[in-house]
């Protein structure tokens, strides 16, 4: 069970980043 920790840290990151760049790209298009 080593090292879940970071690969679910890994993966949270990821989808915030997928999230503000959605957010960007929507403020953006305005």
């Amino acid at each position: 069970m080593t090292g879940t920790g970071k690969a679910h840290l890994s993966i949270a990151l990821r989808i915030k980043a997928c999230a503000q760049r959605k957010r960007v790209l929507f403020t953006s298009a305005r």
